[in-house]
């Protein structure tokens, strides 16, 4: 089976949003509209698109978030497909936490904030299924991780 052929190719859904919105299906880095045509936002997505992470494939979504500054600040995130063990196994598509990028981030700063991005993704992942004893041990969503008596 092709790796890439996914169920929404299987039901044309790729091409009824193709239609609604002819640019969400771009290829990654994505720029929402206030980043078009922003060369620091351009810049930013060049810099996205060099970064591998072999363990999920990701999207990377760029937006302006202080536009009307004199330099506009950046925000970086990005989106994944994963299981949903809850939900019998379907999938979802998941957009991590956004992190803002300032104007003068240099690029290490860039791939470093990126990296964030993906590292705080995996620990709530991580978080969630962590289980002792039929027990979720600790719930990013709503429970704390219990202090254990040494």
């Amino acid at each position: 089976m092709n790796k890439d052929l996914t169920l929404a190719d299987l039901v044309g859904l790729d091409d009824t949003l193709r239609k609604i919105a002819p640019d969400w299906l771009d290829v990654p880095p994505f720029l929402t509209e206030s980043a078009r045509g922003n060369g620091r936002a351009e810049h930013i997505a060049v810099i996205l698109s060099k970064i591998k992470y072999k363990r999920r494939e990701i999207r990377w979504l760029i937006g302006a978030i202080k536009p009307n500054l004199p330099e506009p600040w950046y925000g970086i995130t990005a989106q994944t497909t994963v299981l949903d063990a809850e939900a019998g196994g379907g999938l979802i598509t998941l957009v991590m936490e956004e992190i803002e990028i300032p104007p003068d981030a240099s690029d290490h700063e860039i791939v470093r904030r990126a990296f964030w991005v993906l590292e705080s993704f995996e620990q709530h992942e991580t978080q969630e299924q962590f289980w002792y004893e039929d027990d979720k041990v600790y719930d990013p969503h709503n429970k704390f991780l219990p202090r254990f008596e040494r």
